[in-house]
């Protein structure tokens, strides 16, 4: 009896670790075949780069289930959104979002680098990774909440060590 538990055991314990392996597998495939695809668009727009960043972010938002996507590009003191997909393009109260950030909210982005919260009210939230001055900026937390999102990741881009701008996933 003992026997046929353990052998029970490991059948289940080997089909776990299968299905593991193949979520894994058809991961990587997705990466691999979204990469392909922004790789093939660069070779294709050696004149416009607006297809790529177009790419760029449609793909990273499908790879990360994410409801929205935009990939911004550092211009001087501010930046500005190149690339939108996914989410609309009105704030709470209907106003167009800007295209162009705020130099104060630019230099907060720089500061803060790779970070991403979880929003659970305007003012409830958890920092799932990145700077704790995520916590302390109240109004960008409660505008982001008020806009819908419930969840945020932004990574910083760069170039031999120098910022270049944010690509930013959020979750409704």
């Amino acid at each position: 009896m003992t026997a046929e538990a353990d052998l029970a055991a490991l059948v289940e314990q080997l089909r776990a670790e299968n299905a593991t392996l193949r979520r894994e597998r058809d991961e990587g495939l997705e990466r691999q075949q979204a990469t392909g695809e922004v790789l093939q668009l660069i070779g294709q727009s050696t004149a416009d780069a607006q297809p790529v960043f177009d790419a760029i972010v449609e793909r990273a938002a499908r790879l990360c289930h994410a409801s929205g996507s935009r990939l911004w590009l550092a211009e001087g003191e501010t930046m500005r959104w190149v690339a939108l997909w996914g989410r609309r393009t009105q704030d709470s109260d209907q106003q167009p979002l800007p295209r162009v950030m705020d130099p104060e909210q630019a230099a907060t982005l720089r500061r803060w680098g790779l970070w991403s919260i979880r929003l659970d009210g305007p003012d409830s939230f958890t920092i799932l990774s990145g700077s704790p001055d995520t916590a302390n900026d109240a109004p960008t937390r409660q505008r982001t909440y008020a806009n819908g999102l419930r969840a945020a990741l932004t990574v910083p881009l760069e170039r031999n060590g120098e910022y270049r701008g944010h690509l930013s996933l959020s979750r409704t």
